[in-house]
């Protein structure tokens, strides 16, 4: 986050969730905003590639998908690897409320 973001401090981060397939979601939070990262300690990059060019078509008919900032690979570590992370924006959401018929409403007439 420091290089790639301008982070000059991590405050503190949390754990969001952890997935059998290793899968693990964080939020950072830092002095220059917070963050979502998503780590995955064996897939490839590729798998993230894929979501941030999702997630970029998103942002460009806008609709409110968080913006992606970078993509990295991992080391292999011991039987794990190489992985892959993810940064993007942290966006404040309310949970299932992109799920409500208003907004796949909107959603729908902003890629249509």
């Amino acid at each position: 986050l420091k290089g790639v973001c301008g982070v000059g401090e991590v405050q503190r981060f949390e754990l969001l969730d952890s997935r059998w397939n290793g899968n693990e979601v964080m939020k950072f939070i830092t002095d220059v905003g917070n963050f979502f990262i998503k780590l995955n300690r064996v897939e490839d990059v590729s798998v993230f590639m894929a979501e941030a060019v999702s997630l970029t078509s998103l942002v460009k008919a806008g609709a409110p998908a968080p913006k992606p900032l970078h993509i990295a690979a991992l080391p292999r570590v011991g039987a794990f690897g190489p992985g892959a992370f993810l940064i993007i924006e942290h966006l404040p959401l309310v949970p299932f409320g992109s799920m409500t018929s208003a907004n796949q409403q909107e959603l729908g007439r902003m890629l249509g």
